[in-house]
């Protein structure tokens, strides 16, 4: 067995130092004040604080979370010890918040090494502004990115360019297309600077058994994905700057 499973903290020993390390920071409140701020029980609540209740139920865990700590560390509660709740809630995440597929009008502009980066940008939270289409790309280039804003695919509020409402995505070529464009690009930083400037890239390649590892891999890439997605569309974390990541997991024939 996992010796990290084994040295992880057991589901009430999490709630009962959630509760201690409240009551600390809230020396004023009585424990029969914030269960009644919780809506538990005074008695469910003293258990709770004394490490008695062997199994909480995933409501119970999600109250007292919510209540005594941030909705980022009940997120990762969740995922760590409710797993399967966890895999459901964001496979339904993922699927409504990538459900919106760019035209293949639209798409051309993606694949297109001189175009990329302006769709990149306009299509952020942060934006792309009409001044640096006139930059790139004059007269034309901003009548191109009108037109996308005409057609909705983006939209054109004070001066800047930015994505519709609903998250939007590139099909699988445009994807691969997409890393190619970045990772030559890295190349090149390597050829002039003897080093990625603002770039991170690993590999790692093996003979091993397929059938042993693939599903590992798999979920491997999918924690990625969901921890990437969880950093990048954050609210707090929005910005200036555009980051561009991917994973990929390839058997060479």
């Amino acid at each position: 067995m996992d010796k990290v499973f084994l040295e992880r903290p057991s589901v009430n020993e999490v709630l009962r130092d959630k509760i201690r390390k409240y009551k600390k920071e809230h020396s004023r409140l009585s424990s029969n004040q914030i269960a009644r701020r919780l809506g538990l029980p005074p008695s469910t609540f003293h258990r709770l604080e004394m490490g008695d209740v062997k199994n909480p139920g995933l409501d119970i865990c999600v109250t007292v979370l919510n209540g005594l700590a941030s909705k980022k560390d009940t997120a990762e509660f969740v995922r760590e010890y409710f797993p399967e709740v966890h895999e459901s809630l964001y496979g339904h995440f993922y699927e409504t918040q990538t459900q919106n597929l760019i035209s293949d009008d639209v798409v051309q502009y993606f694949k297109d090494e001189s175009t990329y980066k302006m769709m990149i940008k306009a299509t952020t939270h942060h934006g792309l502004s009409e001044n640096e289409v006139l930059q790139e790309y004059g007269r034309q280039g901003h009548k191109i990115f009108m037109k996308l804003a005409a057609d909705g695919t983006i939209k054109n509020k004070n001066g800047r360019f930015f994505h519709s409402d609903d998250l939007q995505r590139v099909n699988t070529e445009t994807t691969i297309k997409l890393s190619n464009l970045i990772l030559n690009e890295m190349v090149n930083e390597v050829r002039v600077h003897g080093n990625p400037i603002n770039s991170k890239h690993d590999i790692c390649y093996q003979s091993v058994d397929g059938s042993k590892v693939k599903d590992e891999l798999k979920q491997l890439a999918s924690e990625f994905s969901y921890n990437v997605r969880k950093i990048m569309l954050s609210p707090e974390n929005r910005g200036e700057d555009v980051f561009f990541v991917s994973n990929l997991i390839r058997k060479i024939d």
